[in-house]
């Protein structure tokens, strides 16, 4: 059986600069998905979501839930702000409701 390494290989293919990745999840019992990364523009992340939805091995996974947040969102600082934005990107439910 193929496992998770054909998904890690189709997420390694999709690399593009300006976006990485911080914690991925996948179980394929539930159903459910969940990808968190970092962007250095927030206009980086509807082209990688498209990227995503392309991509053959991951084709008919549905990314229901998208969440932006600024780095440094509620510091005083400007140099704490905006340095990149956080995204998280999830289905069935997952993690990104706890």
């Amino acid at each position: 059986t193929e496992g998770y390494s054909g998904v890690l290989r189709a997420l390694a293919r999709l690399s593009m600069d300006g976006i990485w990745l911080t914690r991925v999840r996948f179980s394929e019992e539930r159903g459910e998905a969940f990808i968190a990364g970092r962007a250095t523009r927030p206009e980086l992340v509807p082209v990688y979501l498209e990227r995503l939805r392309r991509e053959e091995r991951l084709r008919g996974q549905d990314f229901s839930t998208l969440e932006i947040t600024r780095s440094g969102q509620g510091s005083s600082t400007p140099a704490a702000q905006a340095r990149f934005v956080e995204f998280v990107l999830s289905s069935g439910g997952g993690e990104a409701k706890k």
